[in-house]
């Protein structure tokens, strides 16, 4: 006879998903190219007023990644605080694991769960590249929309190199990153 009672009543809630328009449109366009020696490391998602992320617990996130040529290296997902256009781009609140370059699809971070996405998030994808170039690198899949799209997400970049005069938050009007939050 066992010294424990099972509960047959417990019950594990679904899985919560938030999604962009450009996900659920199936999105296929490139943002720009990440690459070793680019000026533009990172790449992803602003929060803004009246998404349906605020509030979304952060434990996965899924990124549509497309590939060119032969980048190899390794990508993680990023949570930071504020992604206000031409502010500096401080530092992350959270990152995720991290995974190898592969094939063009969707790429899974797994983060603790211990954040909830609030207004004025970034939620981006960084990347580690061992080897890549112009012909080989990496993009973000997005969509335009016009009007912004009901999630208000922006293509946020972190601007550095000879081109920039500082490490700020540069963002497009209208362009949705392919993403979905669970928790």
């Amino acid at each position: 006879m066992s010294n424990f009672v099972i509960n047959p009543y417990i019950v594990t809630p679904p899985q919560e998903c938030a999604t962009t328009q450009a996900w659920d449109d199936g999105a296929t366009s490139n943002m720009s190219a990440l690459y070793a020696g680019n000026d533009r490391t990172i790449q992803g998602g602003g929060i803004t007023t009246g998404s349906n992320f605020i509030g979304q617990n952060l434990k996965i996130a899924t990124f549509y990644i497309s590939k060119t040529g032969s980048p190899a290296g390794s990508i993680t997902s990023r949570l930071y605080p504020s992604a206000v256009h031409g502010a500096s781009l401080g530092t992350f609140i959270e990152e995720s694991d991290s995974l190898s370059i592969g094939a063009t699809g969707d790429y899974e971070f797994t983060f603790s769960g211990d954040n909830d996405i609030a207004v004025n998030n970034a939620l981006v994808i960084a990347c580690t590249f061992t080897s890549s170039s112009s012909s080989d690198y990496i993009n973000l899949v997005a969509k335009n929309y016009s009007p912004d799209p009901t999630e208000s997400s922006r293509q946020y970049q972190k601007e550095t190199g000879s081109g920039a005069t500082d490490t700020v938050w540069e963002a497009q009007d209208n362009r949705n990153p392919r993403f979905k939050v669970c928790n």
